[in-house]
This record gives C-alpha cells, sequence and structure tokens, in this order.
C-alpha cells in the first residue's frame, strides 16, 4: 500500500438548468442589497458553499458584513428614512429585507426610539386599564366582564404587572374564618371549642388550621387583616 496516492476530488454543487434560471436571479438579488453569503444561504434555504461557488462563478464580489463601514452608511440612510415615515422595527426589516436585530441595532446607532406597532400599543393601554382596575379592588373576573376579555387573558396580565390577585367577599370571609381559627387556636380552644365559637364544622377548623401551617411565615400575619 505504500506510495498509493489517493486523489480526492470535491463535488460542486451543481445544480439543473431549470433550478439554474431560479437560483441566480435570486441570489444577484439578495447579493445586491448586500447580504453575505451565510444569509444568502439562508434565505434561500440552501449552504453557504453553494452560493460562494456560483457567487465566483458569476464574477460578483464577496459582500461584507452589512455592519461593515462599506454598508453601514447607506443601510442607517435608508432606516432613518422608513423609521421616519412611522414603520417598526419589523417593517422596516421586511423592507430592506434584513433582520429585526439588525434594524435596532442602527436604530440605536443613530439615537431614534422604538415606534411601537399598533398591536404593542393596544397591548399596552389593556395592561393599563387591567392596572387602574385592579387598584379599584376589582377581581380578574370583574375585570375580564368590563374589558370583554377572558379571565385567563387578565390573570396573565396581572402576572406580568406583578399585582397579587384581588379576592371576592366570599375569599375574604374565608380568609377571616380561617384568620379566627388561627387565633383562638394559638389562644389553647381545642378544634371543638373553635367550631362551636364560630358555627362551623369540627374538619373545616382542622382544615383551615393546617392550610395556616403550611403558608410562609411572613404572609400567616397578612392572611385575614386586609
Amino acid at each position: 500500500m505504500e506510495g498509493l496516492i489517493v486523489i480526492v476530488r470535491s463535488r460542486r454543487p451543481r445544480l439543473s438548468k431549470g433550478e439554474l434560471a431560479e437560483f441566480i436571479p435570486e441570489m444577484r438579488r439578495l447579493h445586491g442589497i448586500g447580504l453575505i453569503d451565510n444569509r444568502i444561504a439562508e434565505r434561500m434555504g440552501t449552504t453557504s458553499s453553494r452560493v460562494r461557488w456560483y457567487r465566483e462563478r458569476e464574477g460578483l464580489p464577496i459582500n461584507k458584513d452589512s455592519t461593515g463601514p462599506e454598508l453601514m452608511g447607506p443601510l442607517l440612510k435608508k432606516t432613518r428614512e422608513l423609521h421616519a415615515k412611522g414603520l417598526t422595527d419589523k417593517q422596516i426589516a421586511k423592507v430592506i429585507e434584513i433582520s429585526r436585530h439588525r434594524v435596532a441595532y442602527c436604530r440605536f446607532k443613530m439615537g431614534l426610539d422604538a415606534i411601537q406597532s399598533e398591536q404593542k400599543k393596544n397591548r399596552e393601554k389593556l395592561k393599563a386599564e387591567v392596572k387602574k382596575l385592579h387598584v379599584r379592588k376589582l377581581t380578574d373576573e370583574e375585570i375580564a366582564a368590563k374589558l370583554g376579555k377572558k379571565v385567563a387573558h387578565i390573570r396573565r396580565i396581572r402576572y406580568s404587572l406583578g399585582l397579587e390577585r384581588n379576592l371576592t367577599p366570599e375569599e375574604k370571609e374565608r380568609d377571616r374564618n380561617k384568620r379566627r381559627v388561627w387565633d383562638l387556636y394559638q389562644s389553647g380552644l381545642s378544634y371543638t371549642e373553635i367550631a362551636e365559637e364560630l358555627g362551623i364544622r369540627y374538619n373545616q377548623v382542622s382544615f383551615y388550621r393546617l392550610w395556616m401551617m403550611s403558608q410562609p411565615e411572613g404572609e400567616v400575619e397578612k392572611i385575614g387583616n386586609e
């Protein structure tokens, strides 16, 4: 086996004539807007080596990354123009055919604030309304009915705002009973005596006391005192 020379020929990423008729114009178009080989490959669902091979065959120069000085100027200018027309980052990215993150980077370099979409404005408005109604002690169910939204949607918004759940009158009364059970038990009364004192069942006394014991120490004092 000594002296054996193995010649490995690299397989060129060839395409059929029909595929080439679609591939080359699209590749040239994406190259013309400044995309690098990797980005062109991502857009076209192919490999960067295939893009590079056909780009070189077409005599096209390699593009620098669009954050480089060669292309950054025109990109900033175009971003500023579209931003002035009220387009969001997502809309600008679609027009220029670059990523939304790159648009945000260009906008940041020029000191421009992000333009909110109507959907985001509506979302922020809804959050403000939920917060206002929550301050008025409305429950999730009541807020949902007032705003015409699902309770689960209101609950998610409340969680995102870091707001605690407002209790219904029934829940407040139940918490007051839990507090009474806890305080009476701490004073030395038995389950039977507590049940007679509050007019509730024996097993309810047991359940309330065990529930209070399971709560974090800092939370116990808050229950039933609001």
